[in-house]
């Protein structure tokens, strides 16, 4: 399971260490990196270890190689409370990994439930925790969103794509000035 963010408020980390820590009550057969730094780092830290996940929950601090680290995961997790666009869930999807993700901002947006990922409400520990158990349970599942995710994600987030359309805008830009000049 990993969580790749800064580790501030708004992003919900805190919901996530008590989703493991419901987790924990029912199975051990996994572990969560939580990457990133930030004005909360100590306090989740210190709930991490009250939760006794310190051998469980792993602060892997601002990281380089994004994509090892999702390479080496199964579940990708962001429990923001406010969330725009964000870069670590596209590099998710792009790296074909399951989202977890809630239903904020523009993150239902970015993963379709059942189809490339699934959601929750924020603030809503238990629907995370009921997430993470059934991806961690149905192997299938977890399989068959991630692959989703990435045919999800190469159709939106592809570099040649995003040439493509800015190329589209630009050709547009150039018909409408056409247009007004004819115009005159």
């Amino acid at each position: 399971i990993v969580y790749i963010g800064r580790l501030v408020e708004t992003k919900g980390v805190q919901y996530l260490i008590q989703a493991l820590s419901k987790l924990k009550a029912v199975r051990q057969d996994w572990i969560c990196w939580i990457v990133g730094d930030g004005e909360m780092k100590k306090e989740l830290q210190l709930l991490a270890k009250s939760s006794k996940l310190e051998n469980d929950v792993y602060f892997l601090g601002s990281q380089d190689d994004i994509p090892s680290i999702l390479s080496k995961s199964d579940i990708f997790v962001l429990p923001s409370l406010i969330e725009n666009q964000p870069l670590s869930l596209i590099e998710a999807q792009l790296s074909a990994k399951p989202a977890i993700v809630s239903n904020a901002g523009g993150l239902p947006e970015m993963v379709i439930p059942e189809v490339t990922g699934l959601l929750f409400e924020p603030k809503d520990s238990e629907g995370l925790f009921n997430n993470l158990n059934r991806l961690l349970t149905d192997e299938i599942l977890a399989r068959k969103l991630g692959d989703n995710s990435k045919k999800w994600g190469m159709t939106h987030w592809s570099f040649e794509n995003g040439i493509r359309k800015l190329l589209q805008i630009y050709q547009e830009a150039i018909e409408m000035k056409k247009m007004g000049e004819d115009r005159l």
